[in-house]
């Protein structure tokens, strides 16, 4: 029985110091990919995405930057993967008391924008409130309407099966701290098992878990045929093709953007809202989806906001074509002019907010 007791506590500590180094192992190799990432990034691809812990953006914004916000002033932004990348922090110039929080996921609709405020209220540190500025970044694609079941944040959040969404985007469940590193550690693991070759620099690559078998699986979604130089007609005519299917059920005024003013009313009543009326080229306004939601922004959300005392910001037209890498993002040149853009354009929010705030 001794010696039984002895042989389980050796395989017990070879398999604790075989994971751990499979863990090191990686990440270090997942960070070695993002390197790999930054340097095509700065060699001329569009699409890149940013990892922070050893973790892909999505998957760290949802499991750890959502317990990193402080007790106030978080300048909180929520948008696509246009605003997950459009903003360099670095070069973000805004007061040091405003703590910027990117929580930006990609392919974000109007469905996803309130299951993010939904899982800031139920999950994370701090709830967003008066002392917060929320800033959402949309477009017409924004608007874009598609099956609950298949909405990314919503998969990325039920990825580690901890945590149940329902269609009216309420988050159910519990994940202890225990649990949480628990699953990141293996997660870490089989995303550096499974990276493959040629997939990192020109796509986004994700795991979700498969409730069923238990099982990894990458789903590799390319970004819309990056291009390195202008855009030739038959990529022109490729953009237009996806970006008129992907918009095919929308109406302006329709059932989304109903949905929109209902949650902005919701979100002013609880914290600081600013809406950015995100960048496109200039190809996209020939859409009639596009010229649709341009009319109505003008006609219906502006007045809206303006009843609703929320601030517009409108940078649709601030980025030259020649800085789109792809359908709608930017090379690194177009981000660093769009990050200046953007703090122009918060900085008299932010200082009129701390003026408000002092009198107050």
């Amino acid at each position: 029985m001794k010696r039984n007791y002895k042989l389980v506590l050796v395989i017990f500590f070879a398999v604790s110091i075989v994971y751990a180094a499979f863990l090191v192992m990686s990440e270090n190799y997942i960070m070695f990919r993002e390197e790999i990432q930054y340097i095509k990034f700065n060699e001329g691809d569009s699409f890149y995405t940013p990892y922070k812990n050893d973790l892909p953006w999505e998957i760290n914004v949802i499991y750890n930057e959502i317990n990193s916000l402080s007790s106030e002033n978080n300048l909180i932004l929520i948008g696509a993967s246009t605003t997950r990348e459009g903003i360099i922090p670095e070069q973000l110039a805004t007061p040091a008391k405003w703590k910027l929080k990117n929580m930006a996921i990609g392919a974000d609709t109007i469905y996803s924008f309130r299951l993010m405020r939904n899982y800031l209220n139920s999950y994370a540190n701090h709830k967003p409130d008066k002392t917060d500025i929320v800033v959402i970044h949309i477009f017409y694609g924004s608007f874009s309407i598609t099956s609950p079941k298949n909405d990314y944040l919503r998969q990325t959040i039920e990825m580690l099966g901890t945590y149940q969404v329902d269609d009216s985007a309420q988050v159910h469940g519990y994940m202890s701290g225990m649990r949480k590193l628990w699953e990141l550690s293996n997660y870490k693991i089989r995303f550096a098992l499974g990276l493959n070759e040629g997939s990192v620099g020109k796509s986004l690559v994700y795991a979700v878990r498969d409730f069923g078998t238990k099982s990894i699986r990458l789903i590799i979604g390319d970004s819309n045929e990056i291009h390195n130089s202008s855009p030739t007609a038959e990529d022109l005519a490729k953009y237009r093709t996806f970006w008129t299917t992907y918009t095919q059920n929308v109406t302006f005024p329709g059932k989304s953007t109903d949905d929109f003013k209902e949650l902005l009313k919701e979100l002013k009543s609880q914290t600081n809202v600013v809406i950015v009326n995100l960048y496109v080229p200039s190809w996209h306004r020939t859409y009639p989806s596009e010229q649709e939601y341009e009319n109505w922004t003008r006609a219906d959300l502006i007045p809206f906001l303006n009843e609703q005392g929320i601030s517009w910001i409108d940078l649709s037209r601030s980025i030259p074509d020649s800085e789109y890498g792809d359908s709608v993002h930017l090379f690194k040149g177009g981000r660093e002019n769009y990050t200046k853009q953007f703090s122009t354009a918060i900085s008299p929010i932010l200082s009129n907010f701390d003026r408000l705030q002092k009198f107050n």
